[in-house]
């Protein structure tokens, strides 16, 4: 009786491990066909994606330093616009010379009146002043009927080295002087500045033979030598 339920435990063993054995190898064989159905190997779409990547790369080409590089600056420019520097010392390394005091001046009026000035009928401007010692060495008071001559007369008189003024052949000589119907002599004895060549400055008493001092100064006087 023993030996039967052995024999039966061993059977019981038998169908136990026959069916944990054929459970065991389903479970593997599914297993595997989920895993092979499912698994796909991931280098294929890694080689894929890296084929597709090296084809749309494109290499940077370097770049290159013949642009940048600035030529170097010369000086040629600068200097050509530099004026060169010229010193100015001529203007004033130079003397001035007058040549007004070495030639005398002259005017056609006087180099003309001179050789006309012993003859003939002059008419100019009248005048009077103080009198005193003149040009020829005289002196005179204002009653003397005197005249001065005007300078330019005075200088270019014929036979006056322009020396000595006392010397003047003018010194001394007549004019007859008339004005508006009056008439009046009187000598050349003083030499006047500011007088026109046929001008006459004469003394207070000469004047007032021909005008009123309250004029002043009276043209239109007509004179010759005596």
């Amino acid at each position: 009786m023993r030996m039967n339920r052995r024999a039966d435990t061993c059977g019981r063993t038998n169908r136990y491990t026959s069916a944990s054995t054929s459970s065991s190898a389903a479970a593997a064989s599914t297993e595997a066909s989920f895993q092979a159905a499912q698994y796909v190997p991931e280098t294929n779409s890694l080689v894929s994606s890296s084929s597709s990547t090296e084809q749309a790369y494109t290499p940077v080409p370097e770049p290159t330093t013949t642009s940048s590089s600035d030529p170097e600056p010369t000086t040629s420019s600068s200097s050509s616009d530099t004026p060169a520097y010229t010193p100015e010392t001529t203007a004033q390394a130079a003397p001035t010379t007058s040549t007004e005091a070495a030639a005398p001046a002259t005017t056609s009026e006087s180099s003309s009146s001179s050789s006309s000035s012993t003859s003939g009928t002059y008419t100019g401007e009248i005048t009077f002043y103080a009198t005193g010692l003149g040009s020829c060495g005289i002196t005179n008071v204002d009653t003397d009927y005197i005249t001065a001559v005007s300078h330019e007369l005075f200088d270019s008189y014929p036979g006056y080295d322009g020396v000595n003024p006392n010397a003047n052949p003018l010194c001394g000589k007549k004019i007859n002087l008339s004005l508006g119907g009056k008439t009046v002599t009187v000598t050349a004895t003083d030499r006047c500045t500011g007088c026109a060549f046929y001008d006459l400055d004469l003394s207070p008493s000469a004047f007032d033979q021909l005008a009123s001092q309250d004029q002043g100064r009276v043209a239109g006087a007509t004179w010759s030598w005596a």
